[in-house]
């Protein structure tokens, strides 16, 4: 039995979740999708970056994707990279949230006044999510995902982050 999902968990799942926000799988699932560029770019100050996202519609309802990768200084000479892929809605995506609170399977993490703003820290251990205490992720290989929601709009962002390794000498 196929079971219809919202709209942004549909995006969410298949630009984010089944490409394991793979900057590269993100890309082509997007253009699949019938996305189209809608901008790019890179830094190197502060730190390595790069970004693209696409305008696409899933299920009638417009929506940008986006996907990057960084690589952010740490602790004792250390670097840690990133990949990301993010899904952002134009329209009120409750129904989305609720099934995304759900797909994350370990407790939400929110910030005292920012009620709008869910984090979830996990790892990936043989494809089942296993909570991980945000105080104690900073320098390991995780996923964090953030589920943010406004009166007019959702978004989801799914990052995977690295294990910290020794920075190179410039």
């Amino acid at each position: 039995m196929n079971v219809a999902h919202p709209p942004l968990f549909t995006a969410f799942r298949q630009f984010c979740a089944d490409t394991h926000a793979v900057p590269d799988a993100v890309e082509e699932a997007v253009e699949a999708a019938g996305g189209k560029l809608h901008a790019s770019g890179a830094l190197v100050e502060p730190y390595p970056m790069e970004v693209t996202s696409w305008e696409v519609a899933v299920e009638g309802r417009g929506m940008i994707v986006s996907t990057g990768t960084a690589r952010t200084p740490r602790k004792l000479d250390k670097v840690q990279d990133t990949a990301d892929c993010t899904v952002m809605s134009l329209n009120r995506e409750d129904a989305s949230i609720t099934v995304l609170d759900a797909w994350a399977g370990v407790p939400a993490v929110t910030i005292p006044g920012t009620a709008l703003v869910s984090y979830y820290y996990f790892r990936d251990e043989g494809g089942t999510r296993v909570a991980v205490d945000a105080k104690d992720a900073d320098g390991t290989a995780h996923w964090m995902m953030t589920v943010r929601r406004t009166a007019q709009s959702g978004s989801v962002q799914l990052t995977r982050f690295s294990a910290s390794v020794a920075a190179k000498p410039d």
